[in-house]
Formats: C-alpha cells, sequence, structure tokens
C-alpha cells in the first residue's frame, strides 16, 4: 500500500482539482463499508465445504466531496478493503486450517444528487453513481494446511450506484447511512506455484461485485448549506 498511496492521492488531486477551485461548500468524508460479497468461492475444511468472496470485506474510506449546481455533489475518496476468512481446528494435537486472505487498495469518484425532504428528522436523502479504479494486492489462500500460494491480479475499473439519506448530529457534523452497489471484476496475472491457466476459472477471473452498507462521517469545513 505504502508504495500505491502517492500514486493514488496524484490521481485524484489531479482529477479534482478544477472541483476544489469553484466549489462554494467542501466536506471532508471518511466511511466504514462494510461488504458483502454476490460471488462465492468455495475451499474444503475437513471435508466441509466453505465460502469467500472476493467482492466481500471490510472497507474505509476519507476524501472530500463539494457542490456542482443543481443540488449535486461530486466526492472522491481513497479507500482500503481486507477481506479474511479463517478456520481453524485443533484436534490431538493436530493443528488444520483453511484461510483466503486478500487486501485491495481504491479510489473512487463519482457525484450524488441531494432531495429534501422537508422532514425534521431526515433533511435530505441521495442517489449517486459513480467509479473506481481498484489496486488488488496478492490473494493467499490455504486449504486444509495445504497452502494454495499467491495469486497477483491486473488494476480494474468498476461502478457503483448507492442511495441513502443525511442525519445532522451536531455542529456542522453530518452523518449518512447508504447503501452501495459495486461492479467490478479482477483478471489473474501472475500465480505464485504455476502458470495462471492452471487456475480454478472462479480464481483466474474474481467477480468482486457486491452490496456495501456504509456509514460515513461529514466535517463541513466550506459553505455548508446542506
Amino acid at each position: 500500500m505504502i508504495r500505491t498511496l502517492p500514486a493514488c492521492l496524484l490521481i485524484l488531486v489531479c482529477f479534482f482539482a478544477p472541483f476544489l477551485a469553484k466549489s462554494q461548500d467542501l466536506n471532508l468524508i471518511g466511511r466504514l463499508n462494510v461488504g458483502i460479497g454476490l460471488d462465492y468461492i468455495s475451499q474444503d475444511f475437513n471435508g466441509i465445504k466453505t465460502f469467500f468472496s472476493p467482492g466481500g470485506g471490510l472497507g474505509l474510506e476519507a476524501g472530500l466531496e463539494g457542490e456542482l449546481p443543481n443540488d449535486l455533489y461530486w466526492y472522491g475518496t481513497l479507500g482500503f478493503t481486507q477481506s479474511l476468512n479463517l478456520h481453524f481446528e485443533e484436534v490431538n494435537g493436530q493443528t488444520r486450517k483453511t484461510a483466503f486472505g486478500w487486501n485491495k487498495k481504491i479510489i473512487l469518484g463519482g457525484v450524488n444528487r441531494y432531495f429534501e425532504i422537508r422532514n425534521r428528522y431526515i433533511p435530505n436523502v441521495f442517489a449517486g453513481a459513480g467509479a473506481q479504479l481498484a489496486f488488488p494486492g496478492k490473494l493467499r489462500r490455504t486449504e486444509n494446511n495445504d497452502y494454495k500460494g499467491r495469486i497477483y491480479y491486473n488494476p480494474a475499473v468498476g461502478f457503483h450506484l448507492e442511495g441513502g439519506a443525511t442525519f445532522d448530529i451536531v455542529n456542522r457534523f453530518l452523518i449518512r447511512p447508504s447503501v452501495r452497489y459495486r461492479f467490478i471484476q479482477y483478471n489473474a496475472r501472475k500465480y505464485s506455484k504455476g502458470d495462471v491457466s492452471t487456475l480454478r476459472p472462479d480464481l483466474k477471473k474474481a467477480f468482486g461485485g457486491g452490496i456495501d452498507i456504509s456509514v460515513t462521517l461529514v466535517k463541513q469545513i466550506k459553505g455548508g448549506r446542506r
């Protein structure tokens, strides 16, 4: 992640620099995502099938959002997602483990449209769409103590759709629960234990789509009409 982060920051700043200059409202945003994958890959654990999802995991994002005309707001964030699945058992001094681990660094950007509903408890709701550029880390698997090696994937581009609501909490702070659908696919480029062609199809092309249940904390730093 250390090597990728400067490049991610440079891309994000260059892309959103024109919007930063023109935005009357500007907010800092921090976000927690609980991802539920839409595709599952099976592994064996002591004769029992277990499953992991390339599109699931726990994620964090941080970035900026700003105002555009017609109640539209642009946003840009840097994100990190960790997926982990571990089954561990010790019987008569013998240990058996089946595990999966994968992380991704992600640049996200998009536009949300806000709708004022004139309710004292819910000031407004929003719907939006955007794109993401993901830099996947090494996928590692172990099945019944048999280490399956590392799989390296190419960077991937995807899109997302989102909807949610905004609540005032304290002065210039907002909280924003939302649901986000993601579509993205990762293509393997290298396998530490052989040629990529020897991989299972669901690992050679790993579908990383899923649903994020998210909570975003917003700090208004400029303007603050919303």
